[in-house]
């Protein structure tokens, strides 16, 4: 399709002669806020730069067409409010060079997490088409999809049902679990960065640094009263799994009552926050108190981990195990045909015996404290009960430190496929009966034995030390102050390890240690 036939802003199809688009309602030669790339800039030589979707004090997110295979695409663009745009309105410019080491390191990380994004797919998720780098500066292009905020979403619908939550969240938990088990948090979730697309699917987006999720930091935080966890409004607090958790709570909080909870900032020790019982008494007791559970404000008192909160929302109402189910009510006696009564008194009496035999044996068994035989769980051989193949140990350890029965051994091997850290099998499947110490060995991957060299040359110092940290080298970084010595100050002009090469990391026995040369600042002649 001919771009001239589109809106420069949303790249809808223009009738002839329109100035005025119909479907985002932009004049066509209106363009971008300031600080903003121009509209109908082309980046990385097919993405053409449309309206702005998006802005905070870490990125600016673009509606985008993708000239080569013609569709929308949606593009971040890594500008956080220590930059401003240079005179071609295109290129960066540092406000400050004192905030050059800031600026480097959240490219880093940024780069490192977008990195990580890529490894999962998920339907929850916005597919990675590309990362690159353009105008001193970071991009990552997603997939294009018609979607809503879920907060629009509920004001449309209203107040919905506990089926239809359950429908929504389900998809995030799971992408939330598979983002803590590979150690990253996302500490944004709120219904402003939940869309919901046509076919009903709900999808996660926001994805940042905690620089912008945190009060006090170097970036203006983006927070969402309701929906962001006490901890972020402090420094002081620690951030993990149980801040997604509070946010996730608060969500379902939404939902279900119709209006967002009591802000962390205004809660303190007078807790303001109403219980969801008293808006929804039709909610399940589990539910509703496992909601206020993920939403307490000392974070100590909420569930560890996605799964655990997720079993108690999915959770059927009286399905714990703990339940005392009472006989069932006797039904009145059916007339007995006449054959029937005229059974013998002797049948009549031992059946009788065998009864009272019975009942004895159980109100026995009851007395001495003991437990039924056969049909109770609980008598049952103990067997391995879940799989934790995939999680990444440090972020359950407090957890199976608390699984009673289980006697956990830890064995580290190294593996080509799974990171550092992640448990990639287990002695016993599930379904599989328990040794009588409860030793269940868990295999944990060590990493690589072996990596290979990255090509490092003209790399800056800031990103080679993050790269090398990231693959577990041994490295030291010496400077050439020699002025014939090629290359630009503060890059890589030499590397003791030819780039390709397979390098042992600190994991390995007998680590390799490589040596990196920078280029540096020439020596002054002193008269």
């Amino acid at each position: 399709m001919p771009e001239a036939n589109l809106c420069r802003h949303c790249f809808s199809v223009l009738e002839d002669g329109e100035t005025e688009c119909s479907s985002c309602g932009k004049k066509q030669e209106a363009n971008n806020p300031e600080e903003s790339l121009p509209l109908g800039t082309l980046l990385g030589g097919r993405y053409r730069i449309g309206m702005v979707l998006h802005h905070n004090d870490l990125l600016t997110t673009y509606l985008a067409w993708d000239t080569e295979k013609e569709r929308k695409v949606r593009i971040e663009e890594f500008f956080p409010g220590i930059l401003r745009r240079g005179e071609d309105k295109k290129s960066i410019v540092l406000i400050s060079a004192e905030s050059k080491t800031l600026f480097r390191t959240m490219a880093s990380d940024l780069h490192d997490r977008w990195k990580r994004l890529i490894e999962i797919n998920h339907k929850a998720l916005l597919k990675t088409l590309l990362l690159f780098s353009e105008n001193d500066t970071l991009y990552r292009v997603t997939e294009y999809l018609r979607m809503v905020p879920l907060e629009e979403y509920l004001q449309q619908q209203g107040t919905i049902s506990l089926t239809d939550a359950r429908i929504l969240i389900s998809p995030l938990i799971s992408l939330l679990s598979q983002l803590h088990n590979m150690g990253l948090t996302h500490c944004g979730i709120s219904p402003q960065n939940i869309y919901v697309d046509l076919r009903k699917r709900a999808i996660l987006d926001g994805f940042a640094l905690p620089e912008l999720r945190t009060v006090g930091n170097s970036l203006h935080a983006e927070l969402y009263a309701g929906y962001s966890a006490p901890e972020q409004y402090s420094k002081a607090l620690w951030q993990g799994e149980w801040t997604d958790i509070y946010s996730m709570g608060a969500v379902l909080y939404r939902m279900l009552a119709g209006q967002a909870p009591v802000s962390a900032e205004l809660r303190g020790e007078k807790d303001y926050l109403a219980p969801i019982s008293q808006l929804r008494s039709d909610l399940p007791a589990n539910v509703a108190d496992g909601i206020m559970k993920a939403l307490r404000y000392n974070h100590k008192e909420r569930y560890r981990s996605m799964e655990a909160f997720s079993a108690a929302l999915l959770e059927e109402s009286g399905a714990n195990t703990a339940v005392f189910h009472p006989e069932a009510q006797q039904k009145p006696a059916e007339k007995l045909p006449v054959s029937l009564k005229q059974i013998s008194a002797v049948t009549v009496l031992l059946g009788a015996l065998l009864l009272l035999s019975v009942i004895a044996n159980i109100f026995l068994a009851l007395w001495n404290g003991g437990t039924l035989q056969g049909n109770d769980p609980q008598s049952q051989t103990p067997v391995m009960e879940r799989s934790l193949e995939g999680y990444y140990l440090p972020s359950i350890q407090d957890e199976l430190e608390q699984m009673t029965g289980y006697n956990f051994h830890y064995r580290y091997e190294y593996s080509d496929t799974y990171p550092a850290g992640v448990i990639y099998k287990q002695s016993l499947a599930v379904g599989q009966v328990l040794p009588e110490d409860g030793g269940v060995t868990l295999f944990i991957s060590k990493g690589p034995q072996y990596v290979k060299m990255p090509d490092l040359y003209g790399a800056n110092e800031a990103y080679v030390i993050r790269i090398l940290s990231d693959l577990q080298l041994t490295f030291t970084i010496l400077y050439d102050t020699n002025p014939e010595t090629g290359g630009e100050v503060g890059t890589v002009v030499g590397m003791s390890i030819a780039p390709g090469e397979t390098v042992r990391p600190k994991t390995a026995v007998d680590a390799d240690s490589v040596v990196i040369t920078v280029k540096g600042a020439p020596e002054p002649e002193w008269p």
